[in-house]
């Protein structure tokens, strides 16, 4: 029976009983369904494609900014920020105004055409310096001195890797967006929150109204009360009049030895008269 009970209630620092029943129901209902609703799986999709993203645009920026680290870096995580996270705070913003919350469109229109213009831009880089991202390395030449060096002719394969280059970031920021827009649930996140709210704010209700129960069972506790700070202050002065009478004593003491005369140390000995 007793480990039954510790699955029902539980006692708080002052023995008090707590009923964490309500605090377990909402607790489960935060749970997500499947593995595929929780939140992790939305952080590994997002490290996915950016993985993916961040590779295709190395090599098209290493492929004619060489001599430009700085800027190549730049560049890179330029690119990743519009088509990584710009589609997800895309998919999440959506479902919010989809919800009722108050979303810019706006901003959302905004943040749309700066992945579109993205897009285009990386369509564009990559018909146009296809032949350095993908060069026909089957022309050679020789020198006089024995030497070989490779050509600089357009690859055959060079479009058709350019054009599907360019659709491989699309596809993973579109699957981003989706993945957000799906798993976003604002509306759900906030009534839990507020659940969570009103359980601890009953707990704490209940407790309140079990101390009030408390004093009110109890129809001497005022005067017990009282009785006690009665005491406390009775036995307070009488500390106070106990350390009077050794600071006097103290003071005539020392007084006398101060004097040295007969006549003093006699008018000093007589008795003091009592001070309430």
């Amino acid at each position: 029976m007793k480990d039954r009970n510790k699955t029902l209630w539980d006692r708080d620092q002052q023995g008090n009983l707590i009923f964490d029943t309500k605090r377990r129901v909402v607790k489960a209902r935060t749970r997500p369904d499947t593995l595929w609703n929780h939140p992790v799986f939305l952080v590994v999709v997002i490290l996915l494609c950016a993985t993916v993203d961040f590779m295709c645009f190395k090599q098209l920026f290493d492929s004619f900014l060489l001599d430009a680290p700085a800027i190549r870096w730049t560049t890179i995580f330029g690119m990743l920020f519009a088509f990584d996270f710009v589609p997800i705070y895309l998919g999440l913003n959506l479902r919010k105004r989809l919800q009722g919350y108050n979303v810019s469109v706006g901003m959302l229109v905004m943040m749309a055409a700066i992945f579109f213009l993205a897009f285009a831009v990386n369509v564009y880089l990559r018909i146009a310096f296809r032949d350095l991202v993908l060069p026909d390395l089957t022309q050679t030449s020789s020198s006089i001195y024995g030497t070989v060096s490779t050509g600089t002719a357009v690859s055959s394969r060079a479009l058709p890797y350019a054009i599907f280059a360019s659709i491989v970031p699309l596809l993973t920021s579109i699957g981003s967006f989706a993945i957000s827009f799906f798993m976003a649930n604002p509306l759900r996140q906030e009534q839990l929150a507020l659940e969570k709210e009103h359980t601890e704010l009953t707990d704490r209700i209940g407790q309140m109204d079990a101390v009030l129960e408390e004093y009110g069972a109890d129809v001497d506790f005022y005067q017990r009360l009282v009785g006690d700070d009665e005491e406390k202050y009775n036995a307070m002065k009488q500390m106070i009049r106990e350390k009077r009478e050794t600071y006097r004593d103290y003071v005539r003491e020392r007084i006398k030895e101060h004097l040295g005369n007969p006549v003093a140390n006699n008018i000093l000995a007589q008795p003091l008269k009592e001070v309430s």
